[in-house]
């Protein structure tokens, strides 16, 4: 059979084989626990013709699963859960030349953000020194591409692979059931990563989506409850494989910065040292967060540990360690700053201690009003407190119980600000003012 009829053959075969299960799915098909545009039938099915198709250009299929959990290492985000691509027990993988890992199913339902973020963890270039550090900018939640253009809840197809002849055929095996709008490729250059099949001879990868600030508590938690099929496609090389090149990043700039709100910010810290002070406290320590910025490729090169940053997000943190002390330690702190999202620099903010609490916008009402309430524009500042336990009086009051933060504990205050909806990437540091960290001791009578 010459190639043009075998070519032929298959895409008849492919799309007898949709129709035969599209009929299937519609006599028999019970939905998800939580909503999305097709059934859990509809979706495999269309999976299993997929991969009857790949199965028959070639390419050897491995099944795996994405699951959703937290993650207490690498300074991990206590506002976000984490979903892990897994083969077997662990969230890493190779991958050579023209392999893939395929992800068909339903994005999140409505959230103020998720994503999906390549990296490499270690590679036998740094003698497997641990770099966690992201390969290109993400799929999130304002730039995936889904089925009917629904942000949530919609049929996805995400590809992550070197190879230009790979991504065409996966996306090719996926046609028939998915419009080619909704298709996705998270590309892997080989500038950054070593490519082939064996454990000690290629770079260790990770896939890692997140979600953060549920809409619904409930849905949401239906969906990370969820197990999700996830697939690693293989097949020999043929000849000189075209593989994607370096891929640029988004720009963070937009030329608005926030310095115009450092008089107000300034104010505002004094004002919180005064009412805190007022209330039989003295100020132990003041300082503004560091910005932090996190440059993947220079990891990548310098072989350090990016602590798998998000292109997505800003990431602030204080120099100094703090421990918590005992459940009656009766030490305060107030974190005041810029709430982002109000000023719409950025999709959701958070801060806390990582990995174990932090507290996000949506929680920062109009805390910053008790302490300079006739300040114009005060809606758009926080004034948090953290302390081992909060009086039912403290309505903007983080609790920090002993059994996540243990006495010994020593801890940073960190500060995250993530997507600015204007550029869909993280903000720009120079652009981003810093919170104020203040710790204050209870005075002694």
């Amino acid at each position: 059979m010459g190639a043009g009829w075998r070519k032929i053959w298959l895409e008849c075969l492919l799309i007898s084989l949709t129709v035969l299960a599209l009929r299937v799915a519609s006599l028999s098909s019970s939905p998800y626990p939580f909503r999305c545009d097709r059934t859990p039938e509809q979706h495999k099915l269309a999976l299993d013709t997929s991969i009857r198709f790949l199965e028959l250009e070639g390419f050897k299929v491995e099944h795996g699963e994405h699951t959703y959990g937290h993650a207490t290492e690498f300074s991990a985000n206590p506002s976000t859960l984490y979903g892990f691509f897994k083969f077997g027990i662990t969230p890493f993988f190779t991958l050579d030349e023209a392999d893939a890992l395929v992800f068909y199913g339903c994005t999140p339902p409505a959230m103020r953000y998720f994503s999906y973020t390549p990296y490499v963890f270690t590679t036998p270039q740094l003698n497997r020194t641990i770099v966690f550090a992201s390969l290109q900018d993400p799929v999130n939640s304002l730039t995936i591409r889904t089925a009917h253009d629904a942000t949530f809840s919609s049929s996805t197809l995400i590809i992550m692979t070197a190879s230009v002849r790979t991504d065409a055929a996966v996306r090719t095996a996926f046609e028939p059931n998915l419009e080619s709008s909704a298709m996705n490729t998270l590309k892997v250059s080989k500038e950054l990563v070593k490519l082939g099949s064996g454990a000690t001879s290629a770079s260790a990868l990770m896939l890692l989506s997140r979600v953060a600030i549920y809409a619904n508590e409930t849905e949401c938690e239906l969906y990370t409850n969820s197990t999700f099929p996830v697939l690693k496609v293989t097949r020999p090389k043929q000849g000189d494989e075209p593989v994607f090149g370096l891929p640029s990043l988004r720009s963070r700039y937009t030329g608005v910065t926030e310095d115009h709100l450092e008089t107000t910010l300034a104010e505002l810290a004094i004002a919180v040292i005064g009412k805190v002070t007022q209330a039989g406290y003295r100020i132990d320590y003041q300082a503004r967060m560091e910005r932090f910025p996190l440059d993947a490729r220079e990891c990548i090169a310098k072989g350090e540990d990016c602590l798998g940053d998000c292109p997505d997000a800003a990431y602030f943190a204080d120099p100094k360690k703090f421990r918590m002390g005992s459940e009656t330690n009766r030490d305060l702190f107030m974190v005041v700053g810029v709430n982002h999202r109000m000023l719409g620099s950025a999709t959701y903010t958070n801060f806390g201690l990582d990995p174990f609490v932090a507290v996000t916008d949506d929680k920062f009402g109009d805390s910053a009003a008790h302490y300079l309430p006739s300040a114009p524009g005060i809606h758009n500042f926080f004034a948090y407190k953290v302390t081992r336990k909060c009086s039912v009086s403290d309505f903007y009051c983080l609790e920090v119980p002993v059994d996540k933060v243990k006495p010994t504990d020593e801890v940073r205050f960190t500060g995250r600000v993530y997507l600015n909806p204007k550029t869909t990437t993280g903000p720009a540091y120079n652009e981003t003012i810093p919170n104020y960290l203040l710790h204050f001791r209870p005075e002694i009578s």
